[in-house]
């Protein structure tokens, strides 16, 4: 009797605990299948079109996961950010917007998630390609992409003048020469606002430095003896190439005084022949000028000593609310996942391609490459560049101050009043003022 009695007890417990178990199982089961629901705002660009195809593989990977996407205009997404992260914003949940320094002064003030942690734990600055940045800039949103750098050309132009793509910038001076003869101007490039200088600085960079200077510029505020490379030859032979295509007018006259939408509107009613322009102005002009492909062409960067360039999208990334991550934890961890997740090699690949659609109506998906994401990084760069060995990326340069300097030196050097030499010292001087040793 007393041994059927044990039996039993242990027959009612082992009951017990698979019920128990079971239990469990289905809490956690439940817990993983609990709807969540995320409000994302959306700069509008080429990414616009990558986030919608993005979040539809996420949310086929995790189908209680549901993502709201709200596409805005550049002015008026920076108009109500830092009002929507201050308030809390019922539809913003996280954000993907270009302006890191804006989305480091917000998380400065507390209102946006610190991610460094996060980097650190999941190594996301290590999945992503090696750039020129700014120190503390990347602290409040994760970048994800990369656009080419290319120059976009009018292919009736270049057919009527019997014209072929230039491979050499040698060739492209001729090429000039033969474009303002025929009555167009070359490049409609307008630097009243100074930053349309800055960024073609940063791409013409991209053919002067290394990757191992560019990283010296990208970190000088890190060491006292780095900033000795803001004199050195890597950017005056920068400011000598934009002051030699000032000399050369292949920059249509008073570059200074053309308006950054002029100088685009230019270009579109073939005033000229070639506009500098990356993926962002890319998705815009074809929206605003019809038979765009019959028109528009683009060639790579012309490579110097065989060096190609990509833009590091700098500043373009996800940043977080704290409100977020506070009253909506089981969201945060699903932007977190999310972050991790376009990282991976199949997400890199959808963005390149939509990337390459926006900036080169002549690279195609086929272009893309199945390798590591840096090897992928390079060997795009490659197929857009040429035979490049190299690769940079554009950042922005820290600080207020010395970013206003930075402008004025550019436009002088494009307004033909400042000597490379002199211009180069100038930032030099201005980078030991600001800087903050560590």
């Amino acid at each position: 009797m007393k041994k059927i009695l044990l039996l039993s007890i242990v027959f009612l417990l082992s009951i017990s605990m698979v019920t128990i178990s079971l239990l469990a199982i289905g809490e956690e089961k439940a817990l993983a299948q609990e709807q969540v629901e995320i409000s994302l705002w959306i700069e509008i660009g080429y990414w616009e079109g990558y986030f919608y195809e993005a979040t539809d593989m996420y949310s086929a990977e995790h189908p209680n996961v549901k993502f709201n996407i709200i596409p805005m205009e550049n002015v008026a997404i920076w108009t109500n950010l830092l009002m929507a992260f201050q308030s809390g914003a019922e539809d913003l949940d996280a954000s993907y917007a270009w302006g890191g320094s804006m989305t480091g002064e917000i998380g400065e003030l507390g209102l946006a998630v610190d991610l460094r942690p996060y980097q650190a734990k999941y190594g996301w600055l290590e999945k992503q390609v090696p750039m020129m940045s700014s120190p503390g800039m990347l602290d409040y949103c994760q970048l994800l992409n990369v656009v080419g750098r290319r120059h976009i050309y009018r292919k009736d132009i270049y057919e009527e003048l019997g014209l072929t793509l230039p491979r050499t910038w040698d060739e492209f001076y001729q090429q000039g020469k033969k474009i303002r003869e025929a009555g167009y101007g070359v490049i409609s490039l307008g630097n009243v606002a100074q930053w349309p200088g800055n960024e073609f600085f940063a791409v013409l960079l991209g053919v002067h430095a290394t990757p191992e200077q560019a990283h010296e510029l990208g970190m000088w505020k890190k060491d006292v003896e780095t900033a000795g490379i803001w004199k050195g030859a890597p950017v005056v032979n920068t400011l000598a190439h934009m002051k030699e295509l000032v000399e050369k007018e292949i920059f249509m006259g008073g570059v200074n005084a053309i308006e950054y939408g002029e100088g685009r509107n230019l270009f579109m009613q073939k005033k000229a022949a070639v506009w500098q322009a990356g993926s962002w102005e890319l998705d815009i002009i074809p929206k605003e000028m019809e038979d765009f492909e019959k028109y528009v062409g683009t060639f790579p960067l012309i490579p110097i000593d065989g060096r190609a360039y990509v833009q590091q999208d700098f500043g373009t990334g996800i940043a977080i609310p704290t409100y977020t991550k506070e009253k909506a934890p089981e969201k945060f961890e699903v932007i977190i996942d999310f972050i991790d997740t376009l990282l991976t090699k199949p997400y890199q690949k959808t963005l390149y391609k939509h990337s390459i659609i926006s900036a080169s109506n002549e690279l195609t998906e086929q272009d893309l490459v199945e390798a590591a994401p840096n090897q992928m990084f390079i060997e795009w760069a490659e197929a857009i560049g040429g035979p490049g060995d190299h690769v940079m990326f554009q950042g922005q340069w820290a600080g207020r101050s010395f970013s206003e300097e930075f402008f004025a030196v550019t436009q002088g050097v494009l307004g033909l009043q400042l000597e490379p030499e002199e211009a180069a010292e100038r930032l030099y001087r201005k980078a030991i003022e600001v800087a903050e040793w560590e």
